[in-house]
């Protein structure tokens, strides 16, 4: 039987689910879900990640689709809101959250003020932007840095994702040849999303106990920078629980949201396996973490 991949953009939860069950259950009922089916995982990941537009999807079943036409069920307060946004290969977003907001230096030029917008939430506040990668420059502590911020690259990865014999690892990538850069298996449940998000985590962790006051985080989990910028707000205030009443999938993992607490963080989105230097070392980290034994 052919293997397929059921990509959600917008729903209660956002990402790639290996059944129809699975992804049924984020959409169902669900004003202005927008899914597909692919026949491979990459092509899944791109269309959640916004990365490409032109790829001609399986069609859903037709379940999904009286389903999703039903107005009756207005957007949840509780589940995840994402709007789609054009995405430039070539651009980075920028989400920053922290006790305050830190505005980097400019060792890396931001776009025209009109494509940034600010989001608001308790006395934080959240802003994201697209912003062009600059070349980070590294010092004599063996950090390399954006401005006067250190930055860390991490990844998550997970193979047969989603089926049975997944295995998850971990990768946290500071610079060359760095005593913290980490590669680790991925203890509990072996997921993908999962795997991200404790990846940052690890960095997160790692940058506390080198008391860093702010740290720039880059990664190309769209879920992750989502879930701490936007969701993780949603979640607390309905007590980690979905429209449906389901816990929130990864809550273990939002301890990053406490973790973000300690530190003002910058997190910058970007897309994955294209190239760019630290985003690909901490893929090969993660990787090799897969292949450990815990």
């Amino acid at each position: 039987m052919k293997e397929s991949f059921y990509a959600v953009k917008k729903g209660r939860e956002v990402g790639v689910f290996s059944t129809w069950t699975d992804c049924e259950k984020m959409v169902k009922n669900y004003y202005g879900a927008i899914f597909k089916k692919f026949s491979t995982e990459e092509q899944a990941w791109k269309f959640v990640e916004g990365t490409v537009s032109n790829i001609d999807p399986q069609p859903e079943p037709l379940a999904a689709r009286s389903a999703t036409s039903q107005r009756e069920a207005s957007e949840d307060a509780c589940a995840p809101d994402i709007k789609d946004r054009n995405f430039e290969p070539s651009t980075f977003q920028d989400h920053t959250v922290g006790v305050k907001r830190t505005q980097l230096r400019s060792t890396y030029k931001r776009q025209a003020p009109d494509n940034a917008h600010a989001e608001y939430s308790g006395s934080k506040r959240r802003r994201q932007d697209d912003c062009t990668l600059a070349q980070p420059v590294s010092r004599s502590d063996g950090f390399q840095y954006m401005g006067d911020t250190p930055l860390v690259y991490t990844d998550g990865c997970c193979t047969k994702n989603g089926r049975v014999g997944a295995s998850a690892g971990i990768g946290v990538y500071w610079g060359p040849n760095h005593p913290l850069n980490l590669s680790e298996k991925l203890a509990g449940r072996q997921t993908n999303q999962r795997a991200e998000i404790i990846a940052a985590c690890r960095a997160l962790e790692q940058a506390t106990r080198s008391n860093f006051s702010k740290l720039v985080v880059y990664t190309d989990s769209k879920f992750t920078i989502n879930g701490i910028t936007k969701w993780v707000q949603k979640w607390k205030r309905c007590e980690w629980k979905l429209s449906t009443g389901n816990p929130v999938i990864n809550r273990q993992g939002w301890r990053l949201d406490e973790l973000c607490q300690k530190i003002d963080v910058n997190w910058i989105h970007v897309p994955g396996h294209s190239g760019y230097p630290g985003n690909e070392e901490a893929d090969k980290l993660a990787k090799a973490g897969s292949t450990k034994r815990l």
